[in-house]
C-alpha cells in the first residue's frame, strides 16, 4: 500500500504544475466546437471536424460555464486525475493477466513516469489520456467477464469499448488485442471463433467504422501516409530510456540514431528472450504496435512530430516491455542479478522524473507569459484593439531531449487569433494583431534557453510605429537569459485631433517634447510612464536616456532605450504624434535603497556621444541637456 500511495503522490506532486498552465493552443478550436450546440448536435457528424468524436464533444461540454467559456483549472485537474486512474487501472490489468505483484509495480511505475506523455497530460485539450482509460477498463472488465462467465461484466467491458470508440477511433485497434489475452486464457485458437471479442466487439467496431468512414469530416488531416519518418519517430518512444536527456540528445550521434535505434530494440527484445518472457514480449508489442498503427497509416510526419500526445496510447506496452526485461524473476536466486534490475529500473524512473521536470518548466514559461496576456485583454476591455510584439507561436529547447521530432511548446499558434484564447476563458475579446520585429526578437532572448518561433510576420520597428496608430494599445513580449518570457506595456501612438496647443514640460532639440512624466513605485519596481509629442524624426542613432540618481550622485537605476520598449525608435516618428511608453528601471547594483531620488531624461546621440539641446517652456536652456523630475520616492511611504 506504501507504495502504491508513494508512487500516486509522486505522480500528482510533477504534474500539479499543470493546474496553471491555461490554455494554449488549440484550445480555442477543441472546446470552442461545443460553444453554442445541442446534445443532439453534438452527438451527430460535424462537417467542420476531421473526426467524428461525439465522446470528446460531450466530455469538453460538461466543463462549459454559462457564456460559452471555460475555466481552465478543472480542466487541467481533469486531465491529472485521469493518468492517476490510468495508473491505477495499469497495476490492476497487470494481475488480471497473472503478470505478478512486482511486474504490476514496475509497469505502473514506468507508466506513471513515461516522459513522453507528458503533452497529452499538461495540456486541457488531448483525449488520449480518456480513451486510454477506456481501453485499459475494457481490457480488465473482459478478462474478468471470461474468467467469473459473468455477462454483466462483459456487458460493461462493452460499453467502455463504445466509449472508448466514441471518444477516439484509434481504440478500435485494440480488438486484436482483445482476442490475443482471449487466446491465452482459452489455449485455442479454434475456440476463438466462439470468443465474446468476435462475436460481440467486432460486430461493434464494424458497424461504428462503416458509420465513421460515411460522416463528413473537415478534409486535409488524415490520410494515407505510411511515412517511414513517423516510424523513426514512434520507436523513440519504445526506447524510450536510451535516446531521451534532460540535458539534450548528444549532438555527436545524431546523424547514427536510425542504426541507434535498430540496436537498442534488438537489445530490448534480445533481454526479453533471454528472461523468458516471450508472453510479456507480445504483450506489450502488440499494445504498442497496434495503438500507434493508425497514427502510421493515416499521419504525415509532419504533423506527428509535433503530437508527442499520441504515444500516451501506447504507453502502457512500453511501461510493460521495460519493466518485463529489467525486473528479475520473483523466484530468482541471484542477488546481484535482482540487484542490477531494481537499479537499472529506479535509473530509468529517475531519468523519467528529470524530463518531467523539465518539460512542466518548459510549460510553465509560456503559461505565464499567456496568462498574463489574458489579464491584459481582459482589462483593455471588447471594444478596444491591442497590437502585440513578438509573442511566441512556439518555443523548444535549444538541444531537444528527443532526436526525432519537435519537443517544445506550440503556445499560440499565429493560425489562432490571441482574442481567442480570451473568449475561451474571460469571454472578453478585444480584437488582437501580431508582428515580429526579427531585429529586436532574437538579439533580445538569443541567450536563453530556447528557440522561439514568434506570431506574425516579420516587419520593421517603423511598421510597428505605423500600425501603433492605428490600434489603442502596444505590448511587447521580452525574453530572458533563464527562459521566462513577460508581457510588457510599449505605449500607444496617438494621432493629433485638433491644432490647439498642449502643454509640455521640456524640449529635446527639434525631436520632441516631454509632455508629461509620473513615476509610479509598487514596493518592488519603479516605472515610469512618459507622454511625448513628436516634432519630427530624429536619426537611427538618437536613443532616450532615464536616469535614478540622488542629487550630486552616480545614477543608482536606468531606463534607457528607444521608446516603447524600442518598438516607437525615434527616427519612425511622425510630426505632431503623441506617443505615451512606459519605462521599468533596472538597478545598477542590487537594489534600490530607500530614498528620494531624482528622474534625469534626455536625448542623446549614441555614436556622437552629444545630447540634444534641452530647454524649458519659459525658454530656460538646461546646461546638462537633460530634463530633472525631482522627488521621487522610493521605499518610503
Amino acid at each position: 500500500m506504501l507504495f502504491w500511495v508513494g508512487l500516486l503522490l509522486l505522480t500528482t506532486a510533477l504534474y500539479a504544475p499543470a493546474l496553471r498552465f491555461g490554455f494554449i493552443w488549440d484550445d480555442p478550436v477543441w472546446f470552442g466546437r461545443v460553444v453554442g450546440k445541442s446534445l443532439g448536435e453534438l452527438i451527430a457528424p460535424l462537417p467542420e471536424y476531421h473526426f467524428y468524436r461525439p465522446g470528446t464533444l460531450l466530455i469538453n461540454r460538461l466543463f462549459m460555464r454559462t457564456g460559452g467559456v471555460f475555466d481552465a483549472l478543472p480542466l487541467h485537474a481533469f486531465q491529472i486525475a485521469i493518468h492517476l486512474l490510468n495508473v491505477a487501472l495499469v497495476a490492476r490489468l497487470c494481475r488480471a493477466l497473472r503478470l505478478g505483484h512486482m511486474l504490476a509495480r514496475g509497469t505502473a511505475l514506468l507508466f506513471a513516469l513515461y516522459p513522453l506523455a507528458h503533452q497529452a497530460v499538461a495540456w486541457a485539450a488531448p483525449q488520449q489520456s480518456w480513451v486510454t482509460c477506456f481501453m485499459l477498463l475494457t481490457a480488465w472488465l473482459f478478462l474478468e467477464a471470461r474468467r467469473r462467465a459473468s455477462a454483466c461484466l462483459l456487458f460493461a467491458a462493452l460499453l467502455a469499448y463504445g466509449a472508448a470508440i466514441a471518444v477516439q477511433e484509434s481504440a478500435v485497434q485494440m480488438l486484436p488485442w482483445l482476442l490475443l489475452i482471449d487466446w491465452r486464457e482459452r489455449r485455442s485458437w479454434r475456440a476463438l471463433w466462439r470468443s465474446p471479442a468476435l462475436l460481440l466487439f467486432l460486430p461493434v467496431t464494424v458497424a461504428y467504422l462503416l458509420f465513421w468512414i460515411q460522416t463528413p469530416k473537415y478534409a486535409g488531416v488524415t490520410t494515407l501516409a505510411l511515412e517511414s519518418e513517423v516510424l523513426w519517430y514512434l520507436l523513440q518512444g519504445l526506447v524510450f530510456p536510451l535516446v531521451g536527456f534532460a540535458r539534450g540528445f548528444p549532438v555527436a550521434v545524431q546523424s547514427f540514431i536510425h542504426p541507434l535505434m535498430v540496436l537498442e530494440l534488438a537489445g530490448l527484445l534480445a533481454l526479453l528472450l533471454l528472461r523468458r518472457r516471450g508472453w510479456h514480449l507480445g504483450l506489450g508489442l502488440s499494445w504498442y504496435g497496434l495503438q500507434l498503427l493508425s497514427t502510421y497509416v493515416g499521419l504525415d510526419y509532419a504533423y506527428v512530430s509535433l503530437s508527442s500526445r499520441l504515444l500516451y496510447l501506447s504507453a502502457f506496452g512500453a511501461a510493460l516491455l521495460w519493466a518485463a526485461a529489467l525486473l528479475p524473476d520473483i523466484n530468482s536466486r541471484s542477488r546481484l542479478g535482482r540487484m542490477t534490475g531494481f537499479v537499472a529500473l529506479a535509473l530509468v524512473a529517475l531519468q523519467s522524473v528529470a524530463l518531467l521536470l523539465n518539460f512542466q518548466t518548459m510549460y510553465m514559461h509560456g503559461a505565464t507569459l499567456q496568462a498574463s496576456m489574458l489579464k491584459v485583454l481582459a482589462q483593455e476591455g471588447p471594444s478596444r484593439s491591442v497590437l502585440v510584439v513578438n509573442y511566441p507561436d512556439r518555443y523548444a529547447p535549444r538541444r531537444s531531449p528527443y532526436p526525432l521530432g519537435y519537443w517544445g511548446v506550440t503556445l499560440a499558434p499565429v493560425r489562432v487569433a490571441l482574442s481567442d484564447f480570451a473568449q475561451l476563458s474571460t469571454g472578453v475579446a478585444p480584437a488582437t494583431e501580431s508582428w515580429s520585429v526579427l531585429a529586436l526578437g532574437p538579439g533580445a532572448q538569443k541567450l536563453g534557453p530556447y528557440q522561439v518561433d514568434m506570431r506574425g510576420g516579420p516587419v520593421a520597428e517603423s511598421t510597428i510605429y505605423e500600425r501603433a496608430q492605428h490600434t489603442d494599445a502596444t505590448y511587447v513580449t521580452r525574453y530572458h537569459e533563464d527562459g521566462t518570457m513577460k508581457l510588457h506595456y510599449a505605449g500607444t501612438v496617438d494621432l493629433p485631433q485638433s491644432q490647439v496647443p498642449v502643454a509640455w514640460i521640456a524640449q529635446f532639440g527639434a525631436v520632441a517634447r516631454l509632455l508629461e512624466a509620473e513615476p509610479v513605485w509598487d514596493g518592488a519596481t519603479l516605472r515610469l510612464h512618459l507622454r511625448w509629442q513628436a516634432l519630427g524624426s530624429g536619426i537611427p542613432t538618437d536613443s532616450v536616456f532615464v536616469h535614478l540618481a540622488s542629487p550630486d550622485a552616480l545614477p543608482v537605476a536606468q531606463a534607457d532605450g528607444e521608446p516603447g520598449w524600442g518598438f516607437f525608435p525615434l527616427w519612425s516618428w511622425q510630426a505632431g504624434n503623441f506617443i505615451d511608453e512606459e519605462r521599468v528601471f533596472i538597478p545598477v547594483a542590487d537594489g534600490i535603497p530607500p530614498g528620494v531620488y531624482n528622474v534625469n531624461i534626455g536625448i542623446y546621440n549614441w555614436d556622437a556621444q552629444t545630447r540634444a539641446e534641452t530647454w524649458l517652456p519659459d525658454g530656460t536652456r538646461l546646461p546638462d541637456n537633460y530634463f530633472t523630475l525631482g522627488q521621487v520616492r522610493i521605499g518610503e511611504p
